[in-house]
This record gives structure tokens, sequence and C-alpha cells, in this order.
């Protein structure tokens, strides 16, 4: 620890290499970036990386491999490789590792927390299934936030459900909302004008540019509401033909390519699968409008990329959604699928409409940035410290 006179140590956890969370590795890349800019010389950092990959895994194919090294990592390597580092502050980025706060001083540990979605699985709050064994360490996991000196929510919303459902105190918590890459533009990086990059988009990815695509960017999780997608393309189609569904991220759930086959959508969804950062910009201003009717969400990080990106969003009402999309006139309850399909048509077909829901929602994404994440974490690392 630091003495009088010397600059405080701040460590940064973030989460084991294999860790298979695309957005996660997003926020600790985004938040790194900008926070040396914001330590003052008050302030060294060290920001610590734990591989969970052993020699005797290599036998392993390598999709076993990064599960087996992630969960490795997660729960044994990578708290003995912590116990003996000393600092002033920890800051764990992400609650799935929150336990390491058992190997370091949690009086002196910032954890952030994304959601406890498991958590209202276990009290019948959201319909989403898990596995045991996720239920098991889920609970482990809050209650090691529990002992740590903060918790860091990105939305009003979670911080809601761990005073409601989790026990946890006002004071325990502070709502610091996370940020968003400046290259989400309305405009394609200069050399390209917008017609051309969709143009070649279009072509790169063997899509007809003369149709309508609703966008879906997701990972591998039932809260997705992924069937009623499925349904309010189906009956958006019956007003509006050329309509189709451009799938970014995880591939489908096996119900769920039955699903659009059953309805007749088998040549009018087009998933991309996980695709580089330049395209997910370009996907974003190649839609006509991202539809995001997820039944819960802790933040929400596609609602801000579109807005960034000219793309009109339509989200659902619950949980961090309404307060991240900041208007309630592109919000819409996720089981409502005639308003759904009643509002995808307005956002494409009424220029008017159109062109206020992009206004608003370029005006409220630049509300969002990693220096304001920084800042904010640098006032909690403070207090931490008195």
């Amino acid at each position: 620890m630091s003495t009088q006179g010397a600059p405080h140590k701040l460590v940064i956890l973030p989460n084991v290499d294999e860790f298979p969370s695309v957005s996660m590795s997003r926020f600790r890349r985004g938040f790194l970036e900008r926070l040396p800019y914001h330590l003052g010389a008050a302030w060294n950092l060290d920001v610590l990386h734990c591989s969970g990959v052993e020699p005797w895994m290599t036998w392993l194919p390598d999709a076993s491999q990064q599960r087996l090294a992630s969960i490795y990592g997660r729960w044994v390597k990578y708290p003995s490789a912590i116990r003996n580092i000393v600092a002033d502050v920890y800051h764990i980025l992400d609650h799935s590792h929150a336990t390491l706060a058992g190997s370091i001083d949690p009086a002196r540990t910032v954890v952030t927390c994304f959601d406890i979605i498991p958590l209202l699985y276990m009290k019948g709050i959201v319909d989403v299934p898990y596995k045991p064994w996720v239920l098991r360490s889920f609970l482990k996991r809050i209650e090691a936030m529990r002992r740590c000196a903060k918790v860091l929510c990105v939305s009003e919303s979670t911080r809601n459900d761990l005073m409601t459902h989790a026990g946890f105190t006002a004071e325990q918590l502070s709502i610091i909302p996370i940020g968003l890459e400046g290259d989400f533009q309305p405009l394609p990086p200069i050399g390209m004008s917008l017609q051309e990059e969709q143009l070649d988009f279009a072509a790169r990815h063997r899509l007809d540019s003369r149709r309508s695509y609703i966008l879906q960017v997701g990972t591998r999780n039932r809260y997705k509401n992924t069937p009623i997608v499925l349904e309010v393309l189906a009956k958006l189609k019956t007003v509006m033909p050329d309509a189709a569904l451009l799938r970014v991220g995880a591939d489908f759930f096996e119900d769920e390519k039955e699903m659009l086959e059953s309805l007749g959508l088998g040549g009018d969804v087009f998933h991309l699968g996980r695709v580089s950062e330049a395209d997910l910009r370009a996907a974003y201003r190649f839609a006509k409008a991202l539809h995001f009717p997820s039944l819960y969400e802790g933040f929400g990080w596609p609602v801000i990329e579109a807005m960034a990106s000219g793309c009109p969003v339509l989200a659902s009402d619950r949980a961090s959604l309404p307060e991240v999309l900041g208007d309630v006139e592109y919000s819409i309850d996720p089981d409502d699928i005639e308003n759904q399909t009643e509002k995808l048509h307005r956002l494409i077909v009424d220029s008017a409409y159109r062109d206020t829901a992009i206004r608003h929602g370029i005006g409220r994404a630049s509300m969002f940035s990693w220096d304001a994440t920084a800042h904010a974490c640098m006032d909690i690392y403070a207090k931490v410290l008195r």
C-alpha cells in the first residue's frame, strides 16, 4: 500500500482471458483506454491478466479448451494469482468474477455489476432458465459483492434489483453507466459515402440492398426474446413484403430455427454471426431499425450503439431499457406483437417519425462516454480510499 506522499496503487482485475463474452471484452477495452487520462499523479495503475490455459488442456478441442480454461482460471488460477497482491483499491470489472474478492481485501474492493438475472430467475421474476451450477455460483457472487466496499451498477434498474431482491443497501451501491466508443457514428469513416458503404456491406454479405432489414444484435440468451422478433417479422411482412431480419451475434436456438421455418421466414432471415468491429458499425448504418424486445437487460449496449449510429430503435419497456432509451415513444411491451409491428412499420415508412427517432437517438447516445465512466469511477476510488 502507498505510504504518506506516495501515489496510491489501483489494481484493475478484468475477466480471465478465456471468458467468453464479447461485451465484457469491449467494456474492459473501452474503460481502460480512458482511465489512465483521469488518474493524475496521485495514483499508480496496475492491470492484472490471468489465463486459465494449462499444458494438460491442449489435448482438448479448441472450444472445450476455452470453456475449461475459463472455469479453471476464474475459480482456481486467478484467485491464487492475486492472493499476495497488495493495493489501496481493487476494481473487479465484472460481477461474474466477484468471488475474487475472497482473495483480496474486500474493504478496499469495488466491483461492477451489470445485472442479477440468475437471481431474478430463482425468485420467479424472469422466466429464463439457468443450469443449477450457474445458479449456485451466482449466489456465491452475490455474497462476495456484499462484502465489497462498493458495487457499481450500470443502471438504476440494476441498483434497484440489488436492493429489492438481494438485500443491498443504498450506501453500498452507486450508478455508473457504461460508455461508448466514439466511432459509432451516423456516417462511415472518411473516404466512403453512406450509400457506398451500404452497397459494399450488402455485396460482401450477399444481401439485397433493396430490402428493408430489421436488425437484431444479441447473445445466445433466452431473455433476448427472439421468438417475438420472428413473430413480429412475419406480421410485418403482411404489410411490407420486402421486410427481412438481419441478425448479428450468436446463433439461433434449435427451436427458434424451427419457428422461423414454420412461419415461412426461411428466405427472410439472414444470420451474419459474429462480425468485425467495422462491420458491426456498418450493420447499424445499413439497417432500417434495431428491434430489441428483450425481456431483461442490465443495460442494453446495442441500444446506444444503434442510436449513436443513426439507426432508429424500438426497445422493450422493461428493466434498464427505458432509462437507456430515454423516450417512451420508442419503448414497447415486449409481448405486444401488434404494437411492435405498427411501430416498426412506422419507423421505416414515415420519414418524419423516423427522422425524429434518429435525432433523439444521436442526442441520447452522446450522453454515454468512457471518459464519464472513468471520471465517476475515480470519485468512487477516492471514497473507498478515505
